[in-house]
């Protein structure tokens, strides 16, 4: 399943590859201007769907034990095998010509994560993972194996997200930790913001009540077989439901010895 993943996560990446920074992308509003939907994010996660069932038929698997959960518009979680998709996760950076957003795409298999991609196009950056055999990074035709390492604070950066009305809390929590790190970022893909966490560029990213499934599975995978952990606000283990394509996931991700010391602030919320 993740060579199946892989290969579709890549087709889509040609996709994006021909609309960034192009006049084409056909921006519509789901529900404002900060909240759009482009040409290349619906047919990204067209060609990503049809590449899986098209590999799953290579391997007799019935069309009909497939499922599909996608932030545009795809809900079929019943289903033995359900692939999790954001076509482009951060789709406001790249409608604006910037180069930081990815496919996001999960594998669960009754229910249970399974197999991970990120993949950032631009760069050819691939994030990978398979449950219980480790997550590694693929750049430049090399495979480097993750592992989230217990850093100091004060060499690392913190990353966060703004969402709607909950971000003054996230100013408040970033703004109390901010002395102890380098630095804070508002980069805008959580998926990204996660893994940089497993590729030890980032000590901490924190995401308020703005994720969703789609956002954060694969990411979660990637960034726990590195070694990582991807918890919520009250310090737990995010659980991710196939069954709730509508709940919503505020996450902390960091190396597990970090997490009392951010916890403190945020537990409160």
């Amino acid at each position: 399943m993740l060579d199946i993943i892989k290969k579709a996560a890549i087709a889509a990446g040609e996709i994006q590859k021909k609309y960034f920074q192009s006049t084409e992308l056909d921006v519509t509003h789901k529900t404002d201007h900060q909240n759009i939907v482009t040409k290349a994010d619906k047919e990204s996660q067209e060609v990503i769907v049809d590449t899986i069932l098209s590999e799953m038929k290579k391997q007799n698997i019935d069309e009909s034990t497939v499922g599909f959960i996608g932030e545009e518009d795809l809900n079929t979680h019943t289903a033995k095998h359900v692939f999790v998709i954001d076509p482009i996760d951060g789709t406001s950076n790249f409608a604006s010509g910037l180069d930081y957003f990815c496919s996001s795409i999960a594998y669960f298999k009754d229910g249970k994560l399974t197999a991970g991609v990120i993949y950032r196009p631009i760069l050819d950056d691939m994030y990978f993972a398979e449950f219980g055999k480790g997550s590694y990074l693929l750049r430049n035709g090399k495979e480097i194996k993750l592992q989230t390492l217990n850093l100091e604070s004060k060499n690392q950066l913190i990353i966060s997200n703004l969402w709607k009305s909950f971000h003054e809390k996230t100013i408040d929590i970033v703004d109390t930790l901010l002395p102890n790190y380098r630095g804070a970022r508002i980069l805008g893909a959580i998926a990204l913001d996660i893994v940089l966490v497993a590729e030890n560029i980032v000590g901490l990213t924190i995401g308020d009540t703005g994720p969703w499934i789609w956002d954060v599975s694969a990411a979660k995978l990637i960034l726990e077989e590195a070694g990582g952990g991807l918890y919520d606000w009250k310090g737990n283990s995010i659980e991710l439901d196939v069954s709730n394509g509508l709940k919503q996931y505020p996450v902390l991700a960091c190396h597990p010895s970090k997490l009392s010391s951010v916890m403190k602030y945020t537990q409160m919320y």
